[in-house]
């Protein structure tokens, strides 16, 4: 492992681009011509620690996905010293003036509606200075023509209620490809929601998972892969996003991964060969730009790239144009999952879906923001469901629809329609960046709330009540309706809208997040209470748990404790037999010794297997570098393998009453004394890197995070170096010598 860089040598290589990202440093002067928005965001966080700006606009593996081989090494350094690092200033988009940070936000209970989380989310975002990740979220296509349109559409779609039925009990439940929902709705994929708050999808995964929805995971997302399946209780279910990488390999990988991983379904973006003209998102790099186009053709750099096209074509890298009907065979023979098709527009297209053998369709325009003018999902799905049924394809496809949905009317019509669930992006994305995992729950509850009063108005006892019988669309593809100005009316009216909290209550909450703030400084973390509440809390848990990543987690606290257990026992044959002796007849003679030392045991190597297994999953074994893990996790399995073996299957050690002359005898041997050396330094490698990751796992206070994760690697350096040292020591002047030398001191 290479030596930790000191943070100066960062900054003074400011000019060739050099940055801290995460914990390494990147010298990237030979990308930065090629980053999709421009080198003057390279340019911008040279010569700092660009973590933070980094994270909120990428995927945690991106480097690694789109910078490969001999670039990759040019590119990565080194580890940084993280003691040295200096944290800068976080800069301000160019051409965006900064807008004045919101005060008194409303209390999530004064949410009423779902709207009232785009309003709140805006005020968030631009007075946070994350213009860029506003416009990205907000943009349509054009003109916004089809971005206005799927929810104007809803309003040309009128109820046809049944009255004198008992809707005492009302279910809204329903089943969304083969699995239960608590109402038929799903979180659909979103791109990007770090750049809205901080726990990006992992507030999408929580919340789904709380409220009993599916959700639909992103390829292109903030949080990486892992995180979001970790983050998932016990039975959720999860849907998998597929935009279709021009590289089939990657696309192969992210497929088998997903499937690997518990996902039920795969939904393939279909209607995206490029990605469309968003023009609020790209506004926000046209000064940029000009900036930087000047700078390029002054320095002589004949650039293609066109680096005012925002984020929606930094995305669009990513994607294969060519995607085609025939590249469902392909996918079928590369999965087993559930495929659904991602921005059907056309009852004839849809008719193909079904006869190419895919599981679902989705009536969606991209949210509006592909082909402006493009018709509304809910325009689309009537005719979609009539050319089913006019071949007899009704039961041979599920049908989904998205897009514009803000109400629980909107939901109802769109069952009544014959969609057997809606997609929400925006109202779940609004409502993160508002309020994060706590705004995704309340938009859902908010829904259901206002889908299940419509049901009971409307006279439905069930999903099955819902038919077409219920709903009036006479007037759904009329796109212009003249309908007589009602000036009187509008004269009075007043939109139902969030109310103006004035400066008393926004003083009012201002006090208590300000008192709120100061107990938790005065409140420090405690790192040897917290370590010590994060070990036990995990002790007090099964092995295994809902997933690989969370079976990891708990083992890994086991093993802990077994590291620091075997190494005290080492530690006492310094001080000779009258103190090892007592110790052992302890432990042996103890009737819970067995169930303890069997259960510590197989906590280590169900870690060691399941770390082995998810490195294969995530393909991290290529090199030393990537597979650190990996290869440590061997040598650990085969230091437990001999060493059961030896102490205690081994019926000559068992049988001798002296075990201090038995384990004199066992480090006369160098080959074991050299494999204890081996074992000690990997389980201080593999514990160095994967310590910190178990503690974000924990579920202890962010701010004890890093104070804890610090607390256990000393804890391990110093066991790891005990562990090493005794077996050497002893080898080298012989057990008694040993003894009497330690006595003496």
């Amino acid at each position: 492992m290479s030596e930790a860089m000191d943070f100066k040598l960062v900054q003074e290589n400011k000019s060739n681009s050099w940055m801290v990202i995460g914990d390494h440093v990147y010298d990237l002067s030979r990308f930065k011509h090629e980053h999709p928005g421009g080198p003057q965001y390279i340019e911008d966080h040279a010569g700092t620690d660009a973590t933070e700006a980094f994270m909120e606009a990428h995927p945690v593996d991106i480097i690694d996905r789109t910078i490969t081989g001999e670039n990759l090494m040019f590119a990565k350094k080194g580890p940084v010293d993280k003691k040295t690092v200096v944290k800068g200033e976080k800069k301000p988009l160019h051409g965006a003036a900064p807008v004045a940070p919101v005060e008194g936000k409303p209390p999530l209970e004064a949410v009423i509606n779902v709207f009232d989380f785009e309003k709140i989310a805006q005020v968030e975002m631009l007075g946070n200075n994350k213009r860029e990740g506003w416009d990205y979220y907000s943009s349509g296509g054009d003109d916004e023509l089809t971005l206005r349109e799927n929810h104007n559409a809803f309003h040309r779609i009128w109820m046809k209620p049944r009255v004198m039925v008992n809707v005492k009990e009302v279910d809204t439940r329903t089943s969304i490809l083969g699995t239960q929902s608590s109402f038929p709705v799903y979180l659909s994929a979103v791109a990007m929601c770090g750049l809205g708050h901080e726990d990006g999808e992992l507030a999408w995964v929580r919340a789904a998972g709380v409220k009993k929805v599916p959700f639909m995971m992103p390829s292109l997302a903030s949080t990486g892969f892992a995180d979001m399946c970790g983050a998932r209780i016990e039975g959720q279910v999860l849907y998998f996003q597929l935009y279709v990488n021009p590289n089939r390999e990657v696309a192969k990988r992210m497929v088998q991964t997903a499937e690997a991983a518990g996902v039920q379904t795969l939904f393939i973006t279909c209607d995206a060969p490029q990605l469309g003209n968003r023009e609020k998102d790209r506004r926000n790099k046209a000064t940029k730009a000009a900036a930087v186009q000047t700078k390029e053709s002054a320095a002589g750099v004949n650039s293609t790239r066109d680096a005012s096209q925002g984020v929606s074509k930094a995305l669009s890298s990513f994607i294969d144009p060519a995607l085609c009907w025939d590249d469902l065979k392909w996918f079928r023979s590369i999965t087993n999952m559930k495929i659904c098709l991602k921005g059907i527009q056309c009852a004839e297209d849809a008719l193909l879906a079904v006869e190419h053998g895919v599981d679902g369709i989705v009536c969606s325009n991209h949210g509006g923001r592909q082909l402006d003018t493009a018709r509304s999902g809910v325009e689309v799905l009537p005719e979609v469901m009539g050319a089913l049924r006019e071949k007899g394809y009704e039961n041979q496809i599920e049908v989904f629809v998205d897009g514009g949905v803000r109400r629980g009317t909107d939901v109802f019509k769109c069952i009544a329609l014959g969609a057997k669930a809606v997609g929400l992006g925006r109202p779940a994305l609004y409502a993160m960046a508002a309020y994060g995992q706590a705004g995704v729950e309340k938009m859902l509850d908010l829904l259901r709330a206002e889908f299940e009063m419509a049901m009971r108005l409307s006279g439905c006892r069930s999903l099955a009540d819902i038919t077409s019988q219920r709903v009036i669309i006479d007037n759904l593809k009329d796109h212009i309706a003249m309908v007589p100005q009602d000036n009187l009316y509008n004269g009075v009216y007043i939109p139902p809208g969030l109310p103006d909290y004035g400066k008393a209550v926004a003083a009012a909450v201002r006090a208590d997040i300000e008192a709120e703030m100061a107990k938790k400084e005065d409140a420090a973390p405690n790192a040897a209470v917290d370590l010590a509440k994060g070990l036990f809390s995990t002790l007090g848990k099964t092995i295994f748990g809902a997933n690989a990543t969370t079976t990891l987690m708990r083992s890994a606290a086991m093993f802990i404790f077994f590291l620091f257990a075997h190494t005290f026992s080492n530690a006492l044959l310094l001080v000779g037999p009258e103190a090892y002796h007592p110790w052992v007849a302890m432990i042996h003679n103890n009737p819970l010794r067995p169930v303890i030392e069997m259960y510590l045991g197989l906590a280590t190597v169900v870690h060691a297997v399941v770390g082995l297994y998810l490195t294969v999953i995530y393909g991290r074994y290529s090199s030393l570098k990537t597979g650190k893990l990996f290869f440590s996790s061997l040598v650990i399995l085969g230091f437990l393998l001999q060493h059961v073996m030896t102490f205690r299957f081994d019926d000559a050690f068992n049988a001798k009453a002296d075990k201090f002359a038995s384990i004199q005898k066992h480090f006369d041997d160098t080959e074991e004394v050299g494999l204890y050396v081996l074992a000690a330094a990997a389980i201080g490698y593999h514990l160095h890197y994967g310590w910190p990751k178990a503690v974000r796992k924990m579920g202890l206070p962010t701010a004890s995070q890093e104070p804890v994760a610090a607390l256990g690697q000393a804890l391990v350096y110093a066991s790891c170096s005990v562990m090493a040292f005794v077996p050497v020591y002893l080898h080298t002047l012989g057990v008694p010598a040993a003894a009497a030398t330690v006595s003496e001191l």
